[in-house]
């Protein structure tokens, strides 16, 4: 009854959550977990995602992580020939007609009690069904416990990364928000500016425009005069000589009015 157990024990611990059967090229994931190569390749490509997950656990990691495990690939190719024999109590050596009690660890095989004493398994390490099982059996558990200690540290590992992410994160966050506050400070500075500058070149327009009427003004007057006089002194010409040499009245006259024009 032990070694049913035993056995029972071993072909769960050695089998495959996703085909159900004995490991086939076993691999650890990101999370201790074990798989097929084969089995675990299929379902992420299935899957899609930019995440790989554990189907058992349901851990995502961004990183895809097949690490052979050569060590439940051995103990995985033992397991079914320890399975047959628990299937198959009774079954008989071939060659003697003996139950197959026994197994050689360096064969990897079943064998009879004539079997062990031929020279063929001389020197080979033979061990009762039960006990290889049993030994085998706590390989597997140094190895879980080797695999689930590595999935501690990742673990760890991923947890100390987050914090990390979280942290930098924060920094970005707040580094961004000083520097929109800058910008917004700069951009308000701007507008004023802006504005004030608008402001003072509106002043300068309307004050020159002012001058710029007033010069245009005090012109046409200066040319009206000019043309005032211009008239009177071609009328002069037309007099008669007597009144024409009487040049003392209109000749002063004259000089007045061209002296108010250049002031």
């Amino acid at each position: 009854m032990a070694l049913d157990e035993a056995a029972a024990k071993l072909q769960e611990e050695l089998s495959c959550s996703i085909c159900l059967e004995c490991f086939k090229d076993p691999v650890s994931i990101h999370c201790g977990h074990n798989f097929c190569r084969a089995c675990i390749t299929t379902y992420w490509m299935i899957g899609k995602k930019k995440m790989f997950s554990c189907p058992r656990c349901q851990k995502s990691s961004r990183k895809k992580t097949l690490m052979p495990n050569f060590e439940l690939k051995n103990i995985a190719e033992i397991a079914p020939k320890l399975q047959g024999a628990k299937e198959a109590g009774d079954m008989t050596c071939k060659r003697h007609q003996e139950p197959l009690k026994l197994f050689c660890k360096d064969d990897l095989t079943l064998i009879c009690v004539v079997c062990d004493k031929s020279k063929e398994h001389q020197d080979h390490v033979v061990l009762p069904l039960e006990e290889a099982a049993q030994d085998y059996q706590k390989q597997i558990q140094d190895q879980l416990k080797h695999l689930r200690k590595d999935k501690d540290l990742l673990l760890a590992f991923t947890a100390m990364g987050a914090a990390k992410n979280q942290e930098s994160l924060k920094k970005i966050k707040l580094e961004m928000q000083i520097a929109e506050s800058i910008f917004e400070q700069a951009h308000e500075f701007l507008k004023e500016q802006k504005e004030f500058l608008l402001t003072q070149w509106e002043s300068l327009k309307i004050i020159a425009e002012k001058q710029q009427q007033e010069h245009t003004s005090k012109l046409s007057e200066n040319i009206s005069c000019l043309d005032s006089l211009i008239t009177e002194e071609e009328r002069r010409c037309q007099l008669p000589a007597t009144e024409f040499l009487q040049v003392r009245t209109w000749i002063c006259v004259v000089c007045v009015c061209v002296g108010g024009l250049k002031a």
